[in-house]
């Protein structure tokens, strides 16, 4: 009965997307050559990273309540050119569980803990610096 009652509450208090996914993504980010500064801004434009190449960092899937999140990441190194990269979040389909599990307490779960987008081949991006 315990048991029952557990995942009763489970299921109520929490998003699918909440339980099955995430809404922070580690990413790697590299150059060729390696040691290449890195600059990554959200959406709004403020610095939520700066370092050197190779890293690997922890981004937020999620800018807010229902909104998505986009980076822009910055490579630069002396005698090479600049070159940039985006990252954009999109809809995660395991918000759609909600309608079967959740109901509408799971969507606004998801919603507001950012679970409910992910972000788009968050393993590796690498980069490649050209010459100037």
């Amino acid at each position: 009965m315990i048991k029952l009652l557990t995942l009763s509450l489970l299921t109520i208090l929490t998003g699918c997307a909440s339980v099955v996914s995430d809404s922070n993504y580690d990413v790697k980010l590299d150059s060729y050559p390696r040691g290449a500064d890195i600059t990554v801004k959200d959406k709004s434009g403020s610095k939520v990273f700066t370092g050197l190449t190779p890293e690997l960092i922890s981004l937020d899937s999620g800018a807010g309540f229902f909104q998505g999140e986009t980076y822009t990441i910055e490579y630069t190194k002396d005698g090479y050119n600049s070159s940039s990269r985006v990252i954009n979040s999109e809809f995660d389909a395991w918000v759609i569980g909600n309608i079967f599990i959740g109901g509408l307490g799971g969507i606004i779960i998801d919603g507001a803990t950012g679970a409910m987008w992910k972000l788009e081949q968050p393993q590796v991006h690498i980069m490649t610096i050209g010459d100037e």
